[in-house]
């Protein structure tokens, strides 16, 4: 009998420990993606078992975040990739999404051939593998608008675009060498590796376009960046000349320009069909140049120029930037008076080219992003400005020889009206716009 009365008293004992340690378990269960996120979440969700463990501390129930959840800004609606990553860019945020989406589309294609050429490598079919090079570089770079942006510089690695494409260890540039290296056949211990790399990091690439935070200035800063960097391509012994491919990259370059500015062109014909068509005339004229099986440099680099300062005066027409006001506006202000006393130094030097240089900074601020500010915060100091930039030209450089008196006189009235406007700006109030 006591030995029933002990085995009783030890029980009680135990189950008295087990009431004080039992914690409540939390279980982490993982929420599916609803149709307003884009990545899932996983919430911790108390159950009403004991902890496995009766040393454990209590704790409060947390929840855990397996990803950043990204939120869209647009509505969902045609063009905006569902799952996409947040946009920023006010009245241009479906077309935004809509770039983001030819982007994607493009990179997946990129990746299906990077994966074939994969395969392909491993089976020893050179030949196969050429040809799905070939295509997966142009499809990068016909979505390429936004890479050097997005791709550098990221969590993962230092950037990711180099990486991609240029960097000679790896990429794009060095697949081209193992594959069409003249002095050594490519062999599968070569160049396996390297395409194994290249599959990852393009399939990383999406990956990070997907979520990444875009802006219509972003955009237009990319087309400007690719038209910009056009010629490029097309000089003797340019980026793929091994494989050929030099000029049909520099096409698929030009595509991307095309395509992307295309979402854009309804907006700008609206606020100015001149500004629009001139961008579209620039694509098609340098298509016509470079249809040419060897197009030449100089004339690429010529209209790749033009091409530049059409998209700059429709983003200036989209008023894609943000208006500057305050410091921002009076540093630009300031670095527009240098670019005057650098005119003047090269008139007081009797030096024509240098004066012409600096005086096509003058204009080429005041025409920009500078002027566009001034005449929605200043209008009255930006019409005095521009009156006197008349008066220079006319003085300087529109006659059959220079006035060099008169022009000098209408740089230093310049410099005055700068400095007044400097002084006027001060005193406006900044409304963060």
């Amino acid at each position: 009998m006591r030995h029933w009365v002990k085995l009783g008293l030890i029980l009680l004992l135990i189950s008295g420990l087990l009431a004080g340690c039992g914690d409540t378990v939390y279980r982490v269960e993982v929420t599916p993606a609803s149709t307003t996120t884009t990545e899932p979440t996983a919430t911790a969700q108390p159950t009403s078992a004991p902890r496995p463990s009766p040393t454990s501390a209590p704790t409060v129930a947390p929840t855990f975040t397996l990803r950043p959840i990204l939120t869209t800004t647009a509505e969902a609606g045609p063009g905006v990739i569902a799952g996409a990553g947040p946009v920023v860019g006010g009245k241009y945020i479906q077309e935004v999404s809509l770039v983001r989406q030819d982007i994607l589309k493009k990179w997946d294609v990129m990746n299906e051939k990077l994966a074939e050429m994969r395969t392909q490598v491993a089976a020893g079919d050179w030949n196969k593998a050429k040809d799905s090079w070939k295509a997966a570089r142009a499809a990068f770079l016909s979505g390429s608008t936004l890479a050097s942006q997005v791709l550098y510089p990221n969590n993962l690695y230092q950037n990711l675009d180099a990486t991609l494409d240029e960097e000679p260890t790896y990429g794009f540039q060095a697949t081209e060498k193992l594959l069409w290296d003249s002095s050594k056949p490519p062999t599968k211990e070569t160049v396996l590796p390297i395409v194994a790399r290249l599959v990852r990091d393009g399939n990383q690439a999406r990956s990070l376009m997907l979520k990444a935070e875009l802006s219509s200035l972003m955009v237009f800063r990319g087309l400007q960046n690719l038209a910009g960097g056009l010629v490029l391509f097309v000089i003797e012994n340019g980026t793929n000349s091994l494989s050929g491919t030099s000029v049909v990259n520099t096409r698929a370059k030009l595509q991307a320009i095309k395509d992307q500015y295309a979402i854009f062109s309804p907006a700008a014909d609206k606020l100015d069909a001149a500004t629009n068509k001139k961008v579209l005339a620039a694509i098609q004229t340098m298509q016509e140049v470079l249809s040419f099986s060897i197009p030449d440099p100089g004339v690429v680099d010529q209209y790749a120029k033009r091409l530049r300062s059409a998209l700059v005066a429709s983003a200036n027409l989209l008023k894609i930037d943000p208006i500057l006001e305050g410091p921002d506006l009076l540093k630009e202000l300031d670095n527009l008076r240098l670019s005057v006393d650098a005119t003047l130094d090269g008139l007081a030097q009797d030096n024509m080219d240098i004066t012409s240089e600096r005086f096509s900074e003058v204009e080429a601020t005041l025409d920009g992003k500078l002027g566009r500010s001034l005449r929605e915060v200043d209008p009255d100091d930006y019409q005095a400005l521009d009156t006197l930039r008349k008066s220079i030209n006319e003085a300087l450089f529109f006659g059959t020889s220079p006035d060099k008196v008169k022009g000098k006189q209408s740089l230093i009235d310049f410099a005055r009206a700068v400095d007044k406007t400097i002084t006027n700006v001060k005193k406006i109030p900044v409304t963060n716009r």
